[in-house]
């Protein structure tokens, strides 16, 4: 008597249709990996960006500027996280009392703010920024003829950001401060600025320095920073009673 022999057909059939349904649960497991990473790129960022401006709100520094560089480590061409970062390197530099650290980190402020602008040169905010190091490093420089060039660029910068953006409050106030330090030049330093340093940049004048100042104040009348500039200005010239009623 001949054994039954089980029909391959159907064996055939089966292990086919087991081959089709585990390829497709690889693949869906696949794309599930794919958008969740994708999800994990996009979502951290925001969490980020909005940690990091509460922290900047509450002035810790230190903490935002940790939030704002874990943003450029998912997407270095972040142009806000690019600004805040600058600028808070700019704020912390400005702090320090040590001048190595505080080069330093002014001149990181720097770099990011050049890496902005070569994203975006439009960007009024990576324009403001770059002007803020530039200042922070003509206070410290030691070389006469870096400052003079720093100020050419900031004037430079400034009628940049003014062009994207004339309500500007900020970049008013460099102006008032970059009119009086060159208007206050001795005889000495423009002899120097005129004769061996290629020039001072024209226009400076006290005048000028008091306008800017005010309309600062006039765009921004709760910032208390346009006040003190406006009347250290007017108390170096010894105008003292119109610095107090700033």
């Amino acid at each position: 008597m001949k054994k039954h022999q089980p029909n391959a057909l159907p064996r055939q059939i089966f292990q086919k249709l087991f081959r089709l349904i585990k390829d497709w649960i690889v693949r869906a497991l696949l794309a599930a990996c794919l958008i969740s990473s994708q999800t994990g790129q996009t979502q951290p960022v925001e969490t980020l960006w909005e940690e990091g401006l509460r922290l900047e709100k509450r002035n810790e520094d230190a903490p935002a500027l940790e939030y704002f560089m874990k943003i450029l480590q998912h997407n270095p061409n972040h142009i806000g996280a690019l600004c805040k970062a600058s600028k808070l390197y700019s704020r912390i530099g400005g702090r320090s009392e040590i001048k190595s650290e505080k080069k330093e980190k002014v001149l990181k402020a720097k770099t990011l703010a050049c890496e902005a602008i070569h994203i975006d040169s439009q960007n009024t905010d990576a324009h403001f920024q770059y002007i803020v190091a530039l200042g922070l490093l003509s206070e410290m420089a030691d070389n006469p003829k870096d400052k003079f060039e720093n100020a050419r660029i900031i004037k430079k910068e400034a009628e940049t950001v003014l062009r994207g953006d004339s309500n500007y409050a900020a970049v008013y106030y460099v102006l008032g401060k970059w009119n009086d330090a060159l208007s206050g030049l001795n005889w000495f330093e423009q002899f120097i600025g005129q004769t061996l340093l290629g020039g001072i940049p024209p226009g400076a004048s006290y005048p000028e320095a008091l306008r800017h100042f005010q309309h600062a104040i006039d765009l921004q009348p709760d910032c208390i920073l346009f006040y003190y500039g406006m009347a250290k200005t007017l108390a170096d010239h010894g105008q003292y009673d119109e610095a107090l009623k700033k």
